[in-house]
């Protein structure tokens, strides 16, 4: 009985996870999957895109520009990359606008060091990629947060000091590590069916 009991409370629990939904709409995954994940400094030649799906899982490209490392077959420099795939999961739900976030799992799809110069004058090298590791708990922030609850190295991360008067609250979701001292701003994914501007 007390086990019976004890399976019934643990599928509640997940059912309640699985069906996390923001501000009354949508599950939180699918809204999550309507962004675009960009961890960036704005300076320097380096970036990271997330897309994360409705299941939770999701695919990473990152890459940095080096122009001062060139040489006979890459005069352009060398570009470090690194793909990577993995899965999320909602661990709870800390306050009304932000959640934890596990990333439980993480994987990359070159093996690491793999060297090849393309035609366009780059050399490419596959590297390692710290904003997301697995195991890391992450914290997931809506928009609406009050600045105020973020680090100072998470308002650098959202490109609140390149703002000449920057808002009191985030514009945007942020998925942000402490651990890794990352933050990834979600961006509305254009689909481009939208009309061009004359």
């Amino acid at each position: 009985m007390k086990r019976t009991a004890a399976l019934i409370l643990s599928l509640v629990l997940l059912l309640s996870v699985m069906g996390v939904r923001a501000e009354g709409e949508e599950p939180l995954f699918k809204q999550m999957a309507a962004l675009e994940w960009l961890f960036c400094s704005g300076a320097g030649g380096w970036a990271a895109d997330l897309w994360i799906l409705e299941d939770g899982s999701f695919r990473g490209e990152y890459h940095a520009l080096d122009m001062n490392d060139a040489g006979e077959g890459y005069p352009l420099g060398t570009v470090y990359i690194c793909d990577f795939t993995g899965r999320m999961t909602l661990l709870e739900q800390a306050d009304e606008r932000s959640w934890k976030i596990l990333i439980e799992k993480m994987a990359f799809d070159e093996e690491l060091g793999l060297e090849t110069i393309i035609e366009e004058g780059y050399r490419c090298i596959t590297t390692d990629f710290y904003g997301i590791t697995e195991g890391d708990e992450m914290t997931l922030y809506l928009p609406g947060t009050p600045v105020d609850a973020l680090s100072d190295d998470m308002r650098m991360w959202a490109h609140l000091y390149d703002m000449e008067n920057a808002p009191s609250e985030l514009e945007n979701w942020m998925l942000c590590s402490e651990k890794n001292d990352s933050g990834f701003v979600g961006y509305p994914i254009f689909d481009g069916t939208a009309e061009e501007n004359p």
